[in-house]
């Protein structure tokens, strides 16, 4: 029979055994998931990528740092690193790159210079992406030695944390405790908050109760908990009170703490901490109960209402009315980490200044270029370290927090923070968007063009505005570097669409802007006569950014196929200047009242529009403007006291100076701000008839052969239109029109998007509606009935 002592070692073996091949399976876990997120894309696995370390013709991109970089519980292609993959392939350096995600969930700088260490041989990078530093707040690993002395539990913490079986075991419990308490945080509102807090305040009632050994009113203060309390964590009242309240109280009280930090309501959060504790001292007894304390240090760091021995005041208080607790670890470190709080502070910041200062000293050393990054969220000391360190090594900075707290301001935290630090998946779009900006230059000196270079014209014929001078040297340079080709632009700026039209029946463009219209414009006969190329949607990667009210409309089809991507939209509209009302004129016709007379303005050039307003007014159906026989005998008059009534025309495009000192404006208003700089203030009023307007598209000629090398140029070409870069710089600030994508709101101002109506997508097709194709004979009446009108005014 074996004897006790051999059982008791057995028993402790086989446990110990047990522990063992636990955790080395949970370490191979996590190795295998951390190599999945470290593969870089492109690559099917992490080995290949090791073998293909040498390939010269591919620009290795490491992404190093926290839970931001990592992701943490968002899937793989939701994470910055691979947005960043995917924009890369989009554009001018396809297949040229590769990214890979090594951030790790929770790691300090410290942990991270040691990471790096380890792994920067292996994965030989050309470029790192360094975003580290935040954990270092709260992860102690890594800060024992500084540490010594301060009386902290790091060096226990430091120890368990290194345990996976630790980190599971923690986790199961927090789970299996919780998950039936309250909803998850990320659903969380403000009547859940109001709730929970009423929830908390029963639970306090029922603990006073239950002290003072009135257990019937203790339960029913506890059955007024909403949504009731499960059986198996229900306090059983006449023992382990401390305990047995700490189990239903701390997640109620956490979910509340953190629906406030993400409010960013610091100092809220330290005080309603202090609250939690002096109305139940759970935490100052349980370890595994530390919520409400890491709450309130997470804030504490943030706020300037309370310091730190403030703080220490009311804890030695909480002592004095719980002693037993003062004999607690939890009580124990919290009054430690409070004295000594600000020395623990500097030498986190200390460590972490050092930490940053080595990595980058070792990229340095092994010839790599950094990109160093700061946090979306408000982290101040974190970022002040890299952007010092930054500065202090003249490297690329990408400021993240000035971008993301002009977003947060205008659209609410949540649509880009889920919670107080982490992005939200359209924030991880968004931060890619940032690196890859600053990552061009970078990857313009790392990826040379071919030796052998090729050249080649490139035609475009497209009203002036739409090619300027440096967005076409951007464009060739992205040729340049994606296909080898020197392009050769020739562009053509028509004064007509006659002249446009006969550049596609001479086979003398590639690309051409054209307008809607003009698809089935009888006199420009595109289809019939076969002059544009189908455009291939699925090399229009961009074409997914492209507006909703835009796609797929008829007038850009033909058999089924696409001819047509739009690059600008417009609307002749009726502008007021505010000066002159109390509120916006509602219809067109207040051009038409003679009280108006000579002091507005319209186009000497849009005979179609000014023939359409007219018809409006006079209550013509829209759907019948596009021909005269539906209104020739109702609108000439209309014409001539329009004209009569007009203080001056503008041409095909207003300036400033056109509509100036006037009261009301028939025009496209795309400059109407710069009138505030001479002291006038222009709106735009919606008129209640609707906005004729028209939609600017980039097609293909017919010329183009299909497969060949032209054909991969122009779609380019077309593709390249619907970038932000293009967006912006031509459509929104060149000629002041209505951008076609969406991803582009995101750099607008509220006023603009406010202008552009892309908060309302309903604006297009009903307030704005597209006037359609006109016969021969209606689009020489209503140029001739307006000219007309001009020269009997004259």
């Amino acid at each position: 029979m074996l004897s006790k002592k051999l059982k008791f070692t057995l028993i402790l073996g086989g446990l110990a055994l047990s522990f063992l091949i636990l955790e080395v399976g949970l370490r191979l876990t996590g190795y295998l998931m951390i190599s999945a997120r470290e593969v870089p894309l492109g690559q099917k696995d992490r080995e290949s990528f090791l073998l293909a370390k040498n390939d010269t013709e591919k620009i290795r991109i490491m992404a190093i740092g926290d839970s931001t970089t990592n992701g943490g519980t968002l899937p793989l292609q939701d994470t910055y690193p691979f947005m960043l993959y995917d924009l890369i392939q989009e554009s001018e350096y396809k297949d040229k790159v590769t990214v890979a995600n090594h951030g790790r969930c929770e790691y300090n700088s410290s942990m991270t210079l040691n990471q790096i260490k380890h792994e920067l041989d292996d994965y030989d990078p050309h470029v790192v992406l360094l975003l580290t530093g935040e954990a270092d707040r709260f992860n102690p690993l890594g800060l024992e030695e500084e540490l010594e002395g301060v009386g902290s539990s790091v060096k226990l913490e430091s120890f368990l944390l290194n345990f996976r079986v630790y980190k599971l075991i923690r986790g199961l419990i927090v789970n299996l405790t919780y998950k039936y308490i309250v909803k998850d945080n990320s659903m969380y509102s403000n009547d859940d908050f109001a709730q929970n807090q009423k929830n908390i305040e029963h639970m306090f009632l029922a603990f006073d109760l239950a002290q003072k050994k009135k257990f019937d009113l203790a339960k029913k203060e506890l059955a007024k908990v909403i949504p009731p309390i499960p059986d198996h964590l229900m306090p059983k009242l006449k023992k382990n009170l401390i305990s047995d309240f700490g189990a239903i109280l701390e997640y109620p009280q956490v979910s509340q703490l953190s629906y406030m930090i993400g409010k960013q309501q610091y100092a809220d959060v330290v005080s309603l901490s202090m609250e939690y504790l002096k109305g139940h001292p759970y935490a100052l007894y349980d370890e595994n109960r530390d919520g409400v304390i890491y709450s309130l240090f997470w804030a504490l760091d943030f706020q300037s209402d309370y310091s730190a021995q403030e703080l220490l005041v009311e804890v030695l208080k909480l002592g004095e009315r719980f002693p037993q607790a003062t004999k607690k670890k939890p009580y124990l470190n919290f009054v430690r980490r409070l004295k000594n709080y600000d020395k623990i502070m500097k030498v986190v910041d200390q460590r972490r200044e050092k930490n940053i200062e080595e990595m980058l000293k070792l990229f340095k050393e092994k010839n790599i270029e950094v990109l160093v990054l700061n946090y979306p969220a408000e982290f101040t000391k974190a970022n002040q370290s890299l952007l010092e360190q930054a500065r202090k090594n003249n490297l690329e900075f990408v400021d993240l927090r000035s971008h993301f707290k002009k977003l947060i301001e205008r659209d609410g935290r949540g649509a880009w923070l889920l919670d107080d630090e982490h992005p939200t998946v359209k924030g991880n779009s968004e931060l890619a968007k940032k690196v890859l900006d600053k990552l061009k230059p970078i990857l313009q000196k790392k990826i040379k063009p071919e030796n052998k270079k090729k050249t080649m014209k490139f035609k475009i014929t497209a009203w002036d505005g739409y090619t300027p001078s440096h967005v076409i040297e951007e464009f060739k340079k992205q040729i340049l570097l994606k296909y080898g080709v020197d392009l050769d632009v020739e562009i053509f700026l028509p004064e007509n669409e006659e002249q446009m039209y006969n550049k596609l029946l001479n086979n003398e463009v590639h690309v051409m802007a054209a307008s809607h219209y003009l698809f089935r414009d009888p006199l420009y006969q595109y289809f019939p006569k076969k002059l544009l190329r189908p455009i291939d949607l699925e090399k229009i990667s961009n074409y997914k950014n492209l507006y909703r009210p835009f796609k797929n409309l008829s007038f850009e089809k033909n058999n089924g196929e696409f001819y047509g991507v739009p690059l600008a939209h417009a609307a002749y509209r009726l502008v007021y200047n505010k000066a002159h009302w109390k509120t916006p004129p509602s219809s067109w016709s207040v051009l038409f009242d003679p009280r108006n007379d000579g002091t507005y303005t319209v186009s000497s050039y849009y005979f179609e529009t000014n023939n359409y307003i007219a018809a409006l007014v006079a209550g013509i159906d829209r759907a019948k403007l596009h021909d005269h026989n539906f209104y020739k005998n109702d609108i000439k008059n209309l014409l001539k006291e329009l004209a009569k009534g007009s203080n001056g025309y503008w041409g095909n495009l207003e300036k400033p100076n056109d509509i100036k000192g006037r009261k009301v404006a028939a025009a496209f208003g795309n400059f109407i701000h710069k009138l505030k700089e001479d002291g006038e203030d222009w709106g735009f009023a919606i008129p209640k008839e609707g906005e004729p307007a028209y939609l600017d598209y980039f097609v293909i000629s017919s010329m183009v052969r299909d497969g060949s090398l032209l054909s991969k140029v122009s779609h380019e070409w077309v593709n390249f239109s619907l970038t932000p870069f293009y967006q912006m710089e031509v459509v929104v600030k060149g000629l002041g029109e209505m951008p076609v994508t969406e991803d582009i709101k995101e750099s607008l101002t509220d006023e603009q998007i406010k202008r552009f109506h892309l908060d309302d997508p309903d604006y297009i097709g009903t307030k704005s509606f597209f006037w359609k194709a006109r016969s021969l004979e209606t689009l020489k009446w209503q140029e001739e009935t307006w000219n007309k009108a001009i020269e009997e005014v004259r």
